[in-house]
């Protein structure tokens, strides 16, 4: 399954990943099967850099902002992954 060919990359470049749990992480899928998944999504934080920088406040709410349309982001992910089971 190709998340991104179906809702495009994340809104804030992130690393992450779909994991299976269960009879599917373990590669013992049935007709019986059910979908147990989570997803991992890096957010930014401030790096020690940033911490002393001037503007600090300004980039910590981008982050922030940024972190909350990823989190949407993969709120649908969840929701679509749902819908194609």
């Amino acid at each position: 399954l190709h998340i991104e060919a179906l809702l495009g990359p994340p809104p804030s470049p992130c690393r992450y990943h779909i994991v299976a749990m269960g009879s599917v992480g373990r590669k013992e899928i049935t007709s019986l099967t059910d979908l147990e998944c989570f997803i991992l999504m890096e957010e930014k934080t401030l790096t020690e850099e940033e911490q002393t920088k001037e503007n600090r406040r300004t980039i910590e709410e981008n982050y922030r902002r940024e972190n909350e349309e990823n989190r949407r982001y993969f709120k649908k992910v969840g929701r679509l992954i749902e819908l194609l089971v």
